[in-house]
């Protein structure tokens, strides 16, 4: 299987399809609906609201996460990030996402995590552009519809002046533009709010819940040993980055630079969420299965590739339906 979707070819592209569904086939036998909360988003209220059905809901997160893989496999193949033209990217992305039961389901943060990625491909054509006005104020932009679902992602703005400034000679006038590009969402969304007479639901409430200092996550040990595993990922990632970047170009190394911004700007982000979960997690896995699948690339023996995703997937199947039967 990891042959198959080593090749970058439109048919094993889409055979990511069936893949996502296979790997989240417990949120299609036991499909459970999202509960909207105190701290959710309007965008949410509306979305939920419309798409009450929890298979509707569970099909739609599959293809939503589907084309998230490919849009990442897109970012990753099109900017040449890896030496191979490879669709790894998009498969451990799809994998990680559902590796815990509670991952499973559309949720506010798979939706806003399309945004992020958005964020991320319009980032990352501002390289030695002579002018970039249009993709600086989208990655603001973006960043901004993605907190509008869960606001913890507004954390990402710092990633987009960080970002941005590690690609280019980030100018003043730049700044202003990714920072007109955030406020606008925000802006409409006040606007839209007022003219129904409900602004205060907006602001300030939706902001006053949500920045603080979260709530402490309790959870169960299986739980924390599957953080363990991806803090233990996140570590392997830090130690490869000479790996990575070694003989590639100024331009592919600094846009390997802007994966690990992700990362670490992502430890900001729990302290824009009232109530930290498990699903919050998400924000960052588009990196890091970015970044894990070139560190997978560098086995060489293929039958230890496979081995090694085959064990992950029984991990995945195992988690679902013995450990958490009931999740």
């Amino acid at each position: 299987m990891i042959e198959l979707f080593r090749k970058n070819l439109f048919i094993n592209s889409v055979l990511l399809l069936p893949y996502t569904f296979l790997i989240r086939l417990k949120s299609l036998i036991e499909p459970k609906a999202y509960t909207l909360s105190a701290n959710d988003g309007i965008l949410n209220e509306f979305i939920f609201s419309w798409i009450s059905s929890p298979l509707l809901q569970n099909i739609l997160a599959c293809v939503l996460i589907f084309l998230q893989g490919a849009l990442l496999n897109r970012i990753f193949i099109k900017n040449r990030i890896s030496h191979e033209s490879t669709l790894l990217p998009g498969m451990f992305y799809i994998l990680f996402v559902s590796i815990l039961p509670q991952f499973l389901g559309l949720n506010p943060v798979i939706i806003g995590n399309t945004f992020l990625l958005f964020a991320m491909s319009e980032m990352l054509k501002t390289y030695k552009k002579p002018r970039a006005a249009g993709q600086i104020f989208n990655t603001g932009f973006f960043i901004s519809v993605g907190s509008l679902f869960y606001f913890s992602y507004l954390a990402f703005v710092v990633f987009g002046i960080i970002g941005i400034m590690s690609l280019r000679s980030f100018k003043v006038a730049e700044r202003l533009q990714l920072i007109c590009g955030a406020i606008t969402p925000l802006f409409l969304m006040g606007s839209w709010m007022y003219f129904r007479e409900a602004l205060p639901k907006f602001y300030p409430d939706y902001f006053t819940f949500n920045i603080g200092v979260f709530n402490q996550l309790s959870s169960d040990q299986y739980t924390w040993i599957t953080i363990g595993i991806f803090v233990l990922i996140i570590v392997l990632i830090v130690f490869g980055y000479n790996g990575f970047t070694m003989k590639k170009s100024i331009q592919v190394q600094k846009k390997i630079d802007v994966m690990y911004w992700i990362i670490l700007v992502s430890i900001l982000s729990p302290f824009l969420v009232n109530k930290l979960s498990e699903a919050h997690f998400i924000v960052v896995l588009a990196p890091i299965a970015g970044l894990f699948a070139l560190l997978f690339l560098r086995i060489r023996n293929k039958i230890t590739m496979e081995m090694i995703h085959l064990l992950m997937l029984g991990a995945v199947f195992f988690m679902h339906f013995y450990l958490f039967p009931a999740g």
